[in-house]
């Protein structure tokens, strides 16, 4: 972190750092039996751990194999997956709230299948150290006082994921769908100043069948795959009577083609889509961001989109770690999504993670992003029409448009000059806090929030903090709720992940802080 920056530095308490992983692997082979091929959808989850200070992890998947209880294991074909590639490479700080999509693989062989062994590698981890002392991750030590972006740990392997006593029984009639769900607090240890990921832990890996429980999915869907944000590719319009589709292409989560629906109108937050809205204003070269069902047969349904930008750009999207003090243009996020503008992009060499100094030239309005949730004008004008970091607070979530990049050197981070009509546009935070009240059917305040949002006693006096339990608005019939129905489900030190809009004012005394677009249960 450069001289003169003020920081909100993360707590690093015990069972908080994610390593990278690699789980046993078997050979491919012919499958559980049965006879004929099978679909199975696949997606991925994370429970992070408590008052977790990870800012990014990204895992690297090497292979994915089911395993029956006599004969051969199965690998699932990853290059076949949307990613297109083996291995896949996800960011799973996104996944406290979300899923990711790792396909709908078509070549299973039907049978009965006993467990699933995953492969990973590569991690990337970026967190921050405020301990008294610094902390050993692998080869790499993290001083007191210091975000830290580490590689290359090696975990210690599990036993293949059980399906329980059934098994998983896949027939060529009944495609299926199941989810990789991975509990963080369970696998991470912390002994002597040195974290290791331990995924021999009792429960640190687990599947469950699709839908989850409480997912308030409707018949035939199996998850939801949201803010997928990518270039649209390809686009071909609904009518009246007959559906459409769209393909968007992501620079780090592959490809995401849907049906959409006659009929589908899309959100304009940003208002690019003129005087008429419909599904028109989708057009192919966009930065869009799109929320699309996971239906049983393994097909995409669009469920929500709007453009970002008109044409294809540079673009990082980060989590905001500190704000200059002295100039009120410049401030650091870590990376968690990009855009490339062409495949020779300069932010080919921007990894998942990575550390970025943002200066702001010659900046524009600020621009919020709602993805259809009616925020009231005031909140959004905490942020939106704004042009310097005065706005802007740790723990937000901030999409950048890049005119120029400088990759990391050594211990020298990455810096973006950002000069375009789009400076800067508020998107979502993704974090897991507490139940701390119901205030109302729609709205509950939280508290043990990541200690990057600024709720407590900072490093810092300067910065400011919530004076109480900060609000979280959800929104009826907008809000998606995962393991409970909605907001009056949720009990007092219930943990739940949000995907929300962190808009605030200089005194943290604006209430709510928090507009919900996603609330998901830990259970």
């Amino acid at each position: 972190m450069k001289p003169g920056f003020y920081k909100v530095w993360i707590a690093l308490p015990l069972a908080t750092a994610l390593l990278s992983c690699s789980l046993p692997k078997k050979n491919n082979g012919g499958g559980g039996g049965g006879g004929g091929n099978a679909t199975l959808s696949l997606t991925m989850i994370d429970t992070p751990p408590a008052n977790s200070s990870i800012l990014s992890f990204k895992a690297t998947i090497t292979g994915i194999a089911l395993n029956p209880a006599t004969g051969s294991s199965f690998s699932l074909p990853l290059t076949s997956s949307p990613f297109g590639t083996n291995p896949m490479i996800v960011e799973l700080t996104r996944l406290q709230s979300d899923s990711a999509y790792l396909g709908t693989f078509t070549t299973v062989p039907a049978g009965t299948y006993s467990s699933v062994t995953v492969t990973l590698a590569n991690a990337q981890l970026t967190f921050a150290n405020q301990t008294t002392a610094p902390i050993t991750v692998g080869t790499a030590t993290c001083p007191t006082n210091s975000v830290c972006t580490v590689s290359g740990i090696t975990p210690v392997q599990p036993s293949a994921i059980s399906f329980g006593t059934s098994g998983l029984s896949l027939s060529t009639a009944s495609p299926q769908g199941i989810s990789l769900e991975f509990n963080l607090n369970n696998a991470i240890t912390f002994t002597n100043g040195t974290m290791a990921l331990d995924f021999s832990q009792a429960k640190a890996v687990t599947v469950a069948t699709l839908p989850r429980t409480n997912s308030n999915l409707s018949t035939g869907q199996l998850d939801l795959i949201e803010d997928f944000t990518g270039v649209v590719t390809s686009v071909t319009q609904p009518s009246a009577s007959s559906s459409g589709s769209v393909t968007l292409l992501s620079a780090t989560r592959g490809t995401l083609a849907a049906k959409v629906p006659s009929g589908f109108i899309p959100d304009d937050p940003l208002a690019l889509c003129g005087p008429t809205l419909d599904f028109t204003c989708i057009k192919q070269n966009q930065t869009a961001s799109a929320d699309a069902i996971l239906n049983t047969d393994g097909t995409l349904t669009l469920q929500e989109i709007e453009p970002l930008f008109s044409t294809t750009q540079d673009l990082i999207e980060g989590v905001v770690t500190s704000i200059s003090s002295s100039n009120n243009t410049q401030f650091n996020l870590v990376a968690t999504d990009k855009v490339l503008s062409s495949s020779s992009s300069a932010l080919n060499s921007l990894n998942l993670g990575d550390q970025v100094l943002v200066n702001l030239a010659l900046p524009n309005p600020f621009l919020v992003d709602t993805k259809g949730l009616t925020v009231p004008v005031a909140n959004r004008n905490l942020f939106a029409g704004s042009a310097d970091t005065s706005v802007i607070f740790p723990g937000q979530s901030v999409l950048i448009q890049v005119s120029s990049f400088v990759a990391a050197s050594g211990n020298v981070i990455a810096a973006a000059t950002v000069n375009g009509p789009n400076t800067a546009v508020l998107r979502f935070s993704r974090f897991t806090a507490s139940v701390a009240s119901q205030v109302s059917s729609l709205i509950f305040t939280i508290n043990n929030l990541p200690v990057y949002i600024p709720s407590g006693t900072p490093s810092n006096a300067a910065i400011p903090v919530f004076p109480s339990p900060p609000q979280v608005q959800t929104f009826l019939n907008a809000t998606k709720f995962d393991g409970v129905s909605d907001a009056t489900g949720l009990a007092i030190n219930d943990r739940v992940s949000l995907r929300a809009l962190f808009l605030e004012n200089s005194a943290m005394s604006s209430t709510p802080a928090f507009f919900a677009a996603k609330v998901r249960k830990q259970q």
